[in-house]
Parts: structure tokens; C-alpha cells; sequence
């Protein structure tokens, strides 16, 4: 089959701070402006034209990168260095860490938008049996240290969510690691869409 997926476009408040931040996060470079899109192109030769329109227009929308180990170093050390908000899950449920599912890394966070970034090393599915098992090994630990902690100290316990979970307009199912999608969004702090991928918290290490 000889589909792919050519350009996609973003709505923003201003198309040039939205391209700015992602293409600085991501270390991509800004293409020329053509009409209202401002184009930030990708390894994989799909383009992200970032347009201008109202803020009162813009839906919040899902957007997830796939990325190497090392470009996860440096986009992530960006992310710190700015002082973003970024979440182990697409719920916010884990602010301050990053998720190891799959045996990789994967980190959301938000752009001046309100879109929902994500980040991943592994797309969902790819890991290993081994990787699997070495991801649950350490998703069962702190869930154990969670559950040993004082009931006054639970605010802070690592919650795991379940692999199913309801969405607004649609549904979500997780079997085997892989992540079927109907329409719809999940309800992000500050009202922002992400799509869920059977998230498992662990340390932002």
C-alpha cells in the first residue's frame, strides 16, 4: 500500500510561537511560510502546517512523536530547562514523571496551543516480551511502595490506571500492549485532548 500521510494542520493562537516551541523542543527546522501555514517538517516526510486562527476555534487536539533514545535526552532536558508542566500519562494523574511503556520512554506535555504533545521512544506494542515484563516488574514495585506508604502520604502513592477507561465520545481499549482509538478525547488538566495508551507511571529518572 502506498498511503501516507502528507501534512497535517495545527491550529495555534499564533502559528509561529506554536512552530517555534515544537520545532525547538524537537531540534526541527521552520520551513517558509506559505499563505496562513507555517510548516515544521518531520523525519518521516510528514509536514505540520501551523496556522493562525481564533482562540476561541481551537480544539485541543493529540499529537505524539516517535523519537530515538538521544532525542528524548535532549527534547526532554528542553522541557525541563523551560519549566513545562509534563505527565507520565495523558490523565495527569502523574505530573513530574515520565512513563516507560513498551521497555522505552514517553513524557505529554502541552503546547501555548493547549495541544497535547506527546513524546515516545517505542511505538505502543514494540517492546520485547522481555522489555514487557522488565516494565511491569517496575510498575508492580512502586506500586507496592505506594500501597506501603501512610494513609496520610496517598496523595502521593503511583497510581496505574486500568487498561480500559471511558472517553468522551468514544472508547479506548488496550490488549497486548497495542491501543485501538474510536472517536472521541480524554479529558487532560486544563480541558486539553490526549489519547491514552494503557500509561504505567514510573520515576521521571
Amino acid at each position: 500500500m502506498s498511503v501516507q500521510l502528507n501534512h497535517i494542520i495545527i491550529h495555534s493562537r499564533d502559528n509561529r510561537e506554536s512552530a517555534i516551541f515544537l520545532a525547538d523542543i524537537l531540534g526541527l527546522d521552520i520551513g517558509t511560510e506559505w499563505g496562513p501555514f507555517l510548516p515544521v517538517d518531520t523525519a518521516n516526510g510528514v509536514t505540520l502546517d501551523f496556522a493562525t486562527i481564533p482562540a476561541e476555534s481551537i480544539v485541543m487536539q493529540h499529537y505524539a512523536f516517535l523519537i530515538s533514545e538521544a532525542e528524548f535526552d535532549t527534547a526532554f532536558a528542553r522541557i525541563q530547562q523551560a519549566g513545562l508542566t509534563y505527565y507520565a500519562d495523558p490523565h495527569g494523574k502523574h505530573p513530574g514523571e515520565i512513563n516507560h511503556n513498551d521497555g522505552g520512554r514517553g513524557v505529554y506535555f502541552f503546547d501555548p496551543a493547549g495541544h497535547a504533545m506527546e513524546l515516545i521512544t517505542r511505538p505502543y506494542g514494540g517492546g520485547t516480551p522481555e522489555q514487557a515484563s522488565a516494565a511491569l516488574k517496575e510498575t508492580s514495585a512502586a506500586r507496592q511502595e505506594a500501597s506501603d506508604r501512610p494513609t496520610e502520604a496517598s496523595a502521593s502513592a503511583v497510581e496505574v490506571p486500568d487498561s480500559e477507561g471511558e472517553m468522551s465520545g468514544g472508547a479506548v481499549e488496550a490488549s497486548g500492549g497495542a491501543v485501538a482509538v474510536s472517536a472521541g478525547s480524554v479529558e487532560m488538566p486544563g480541558g486539553a485532548a490526549g489519547v491514552p495508551g494503557g500509561v504505567e507511571a514510573t520515576s521521571s529518572a
